[in-house]
């Protein structure tokens, strides 16, 4: 009996150990130590970009220049170092407006680009005598000294007294040809004449829509064009004028004295300029196609007499 008293108590005294040691307060757990941030990678540098490889230039031919003495009105000589002409390639002009006529003789010839690259003058300013010379003239506007020029479609020029200018055609000088062209088989290639010469000169003195007759006085006008024989043309002034041939010449150096040959105007009548497809000239060009307001294309002309400038 006593023995079961004693685990009795025993028993209670253990149960309530454990009750007391669940109820107690959970100690406080020990701290830890917080792990110090970790420091942020510093960023890759961006890789930069490989710089482009300077492209080689394409190579071009040397600058080839030559000597050359040149000589003043006044008889000094200047000598100079000037680029020697190369030949070949394509070559663009910009204008800054329209093509105004295809006719110089309608119009002012400075007007008719076109006719520029296709027909030539009697006589052309000096570039000798210009910036790329002797530097006597610069060439800006209308230079209207008959010693700044040279011969063009005329080999030379004289006054022969104080009425009479003759001019000596250059000889050789071939119209172009053009397979393509019905105006340019038409006059096939043939030699300009003393009389190509005078018919061009009446037109554009007598022609009653010629931009000449209300830009020239009448002494500055030829009375009577003639051709004295295959490569000589006389013009004469009006008689009494002291200086009536060096007026004529004043103003025929200092234009564009276009030159057409007679038979195109025979064959398509006198507004034959007017389509571009009837153009035959002396010059170093040839048209092939004009769009109007657009372009105009060119070829060379093979059979050019002025090949070599220098």
């Amino acid at each position: 009996m006593k023995r079961r008293i004693v685990w009795l108590l025993l028993s209670c005294l253990i149960i309530l150990s454990l009750v007391l040691a669940s109820c107690a307060p959970a100690a406080p757990a020990t701290p830890t130590t917080p792990t110090a941030p970790t420091v942020p990678t510093a960023p890759t540098a961006p890789t930069l970009p490989t710089a482009p490889t300077t492209p080689t230039a394409p190579t071009t031919p040397g600058t080839e220049m030559v000597k050359i003495t040149l000589k003043k009105i006044d008889g000094t000589a200047v000598e100079k170092q000037v680029e020697k002409p190369r030949y070949g390639g394509v070559f663009t002009i910009a204008l800054d407006r329209n093509v105004q006529s295809l006719d110089a003789t309608l119009e002012h010839p400075y007007n008719t680009e076109t006719l520029m690259l296709t027909h030539e003058r009697f006589t052309i300013g000096d570039f000798l005598k210009g910036p790329l010379g002797t530097e006597e003239v610069s060439w800006w506007g209308s230079v209207d000294i008959v010693e700044y020029y040279v011969g063009k479609l005329a080999d030379s020029w004289e006054f022969v007294d104080n009425e009479t200018l003759v001019f000596h055609i250059r000889k050789g000088v071939k119209w172009t040809l053009n397979p393509a062209s019905e105006a340019s088989r038409l006059v096939n290639g043939r030699e300009l004449t003393a009389d190509d010469v005078v018919f061009s000169l009446e037109r554009m003195y007598q022609h009653p829509k010629s931009w000449a007759l209300p830009r020239t006085r009448p002494q500055e006008r030829p009375v009577s064009i003639t051709a004295a024989d295959k490569y000589t043309v006389v013009l004469k002034s009006q008689p009494g004028l002291e200086q009536g041939a060096y007026l004529m010449a004043e103003v025929l150096l200092g234009m564009f004295q276009m030159t057409n040959p007679p038979e195109t105007y025979k064959k398509y009548g006198d507004t034959v300029m007017l389509d571009w497809k009837n153009h035959v000239g002396t010059g170093p060009f040839m048209i092939t196609d004009y769009l109007e307001g657009s372009s105009a294309t060119f070829v060379r002309n093979p059979n050019y007499w002025g090949k070599h400038p220098l």
